[in-house]
């Protein structure tokens, strides 16, 4: 995977236990509000998210927020053996 990305490259990624519409919405809100992100769009059944980086972008923070919302992070296509079939956004609005 990319340890550094220039202002402008895509990175695509794959992103487990999204199970619903809301999960992309979460994901796509919490993400486009980080520094250095230009872009992103996340696909529920692709099962990953697209990233166009800006000035100031950070992989660690990248990972850190999806890691933080409930989700798991790998290269794009790649499987996630034993992830939970539950649901993190609809979980995250019943603790509410």
């Amino acid at each position: 995977m990319h340890d550094v990305l220039g202002v402008g490259e895509k990175l695509t990624i794959g992103i487990a236990v999204m199970a619903c519409d809301g999960c992309v919405q979460v994901l796509e809100n919490a993400v486009n509000r980080l520094p250095g992100i230009a872009y992103v769009g996340v696909s529920l059944s692709g099962a990953s998210m697209t990233v166009r980086s800006g000035e100031g972008f950070d992989l660690a923070d990248l990972f850190g927020c999806v890691k933080a919302l409930g989700y798991e992070v790998s290269e794009a296509g790649k499987a996630f053996p034993g992830t939970s079939t539950d649901c993190p956004c609809r979980a995250r609005a019943g603790a509410r």
